[in-house]
């Protein structure tokens, strides 16, 4: 299997900064084109569709394209560098936008429950500044400000402006259509969510984001943002929103089914998709095959250590509230931790690594790289 690709340290940099990063290109644009013409095609069959529904919802269980699309490569190995390894795929949506189209509000969202009043996504591991969602969002379509393109206000990801646990005065009671919807936000107005009334972006925070077909943007949903209006006559701007979590985040917890978008869910059927990694939490169903019986993509992890020096890195910021960047290198006395520390962070490298880490150990090698060695160590010989 080829090596995939990776972000630099300049793009990690830049999302960690501003939320998304981006444009990437997935595929050239005729065979975005040509895979848009097979979506198309198998949509309107929606008898081996896991949702009975008109909300294309999670189509890459029966679209085969859609199969490949959502463990693409030039996909995976971008997001392994912001997430890790261990990666499972919980949602694919559908984001066409045709002419005369409203533009999408402005949005911000962090566990999705402003759609059914429960949280559909959960982290069971929430460390300081580490994204625990990320979407993918692909464009089948020339994407412009003209027909539609998406807007970001970098930065915004580093503060709460929505609150989910408010409730729409217009949430949807019957069937949503997007072909026909008035509305800006899929049925919702997401003002309703809004902390500060008064709040409104400035026009010079604005990034509009065109893209050409096949191209990709990366960002966390807790990035607010949203799209233009499309003025065009005739042009549609069609894309497909890939969604992914870690394999610790517990998804639809505590649910069997919700109402999202005018429509029900029933997730009798429903499963994540293990594309990546090992899943160590069985927090979800998970399933590597489609509806068809086919496969979807697998990436086998690598080396264990750069994975496990983030998640050391990760439990030292949450005890010692740092929010600064933390090297490998770094030594965990010299960052402010002491003795009263080490207990929490032990039990912390125990639980989420399932290993057993002694105390002495954190005094023996006190920073990153050289606990990662040892904790890996540790590991091999417990094989």
């Amino acid at each position: 299997m080829n090596k995939l690709p990776s972000l630099s340290k300049g793009e990690i940099d830049f999302f960690n900064e501003n939320g998304f990063v981006g444009p990437f290109k997935i595929y050239n644009p005729e065979e975005a084109k040509s895979i848009l013409l097979q979506i198309r095609k198998k949509n309107s069959n929606r008898s081996k569709a896991i949702f009975n529904n008109s909300v294309d919802y999670d189509r890459h269980f029966d679209i085969p394209e859609l199969t490949a699309h959502i463990g693409h490569p030039e996909i995976i190995g971008r997001i392994q560098s912001l997430l890790g390894q261990d990666i499972l795929g919980w949602r694919t949506e559908f984001h066409a936008k045709f002419n005369g189209a409203s533009g999408t509000a402005w949005h911000q969202v962090k566990t999705y429950q402003f759609s059914s009043g429960h949280p559909q996504i959960l982290p069971t591991l929430e460390l300081a500044n580490e994204p625990y969602d990320l979407t993918v969002w692909t464009t089948f379509t020339e994407s412009t400000k003209e027909n539609g393109c998406m807007k970001f206000i970098p930065g915004s990801h580093k503060k709460l402006f929505y609150d989910e646990n408010k409730t729409s005065k217009n949430a949807l009671e019957g069937e949503y259509r997007s072909i026909d919807s008035g509305t800006d936000f899929y049925g919702y107005d997401f003002s309703d969510y809004v902390i500060d009334p008064s709040w409104n972006p400035d026009d010079e925070e604005i990034v509009a984001l065109e893209m050409q077909p096949g191209e990709c943007v990366i960002f966390t949903s807790l990035c607010v943002h949203g799209s233009y209006p499309n003025t065009t006559k005739r042009s549609t701007r069609f894309a497909i929103a890939n969604r992914y979590v870690p394999t610790h985040t517990r998804v639809y917890p505590d649910l069997e089914e919700f109402d999202s978008h005018g429509s029900h869910f029933d997730l009798k059927n429903y499963a994540t998709v293990l594309l990546s990694g090992e899943d160590q939490f069985h927090h979800n169903r998970v399933t590597q095959t489609n509806v068809h019986g086919e496969k979807f993509p697998h990436y086998p992890r690598k080396s264990n250590h750069v994975d496990i020096e983030n998640v050391i890195i990760s439990i030292w910021k949450k005890t010692l509230s740092i929010n600064e960047n933390i090297t490998p290198s770094d030594n965990f006395f010299d960052l402010g931790g002491h003795s009263l520390h080490m207990m929490d962070i032990q039990t912390e490298i125990n639980k989420h690594l399932n290993i057993n880490v002694k105390i002495s150990d954190l005094f023996e090698y006190p920073t990153a790289a050289s606990l990662s060695n040892h904790v890996e160590t540790i590991m091999n010989n417990e094989k």
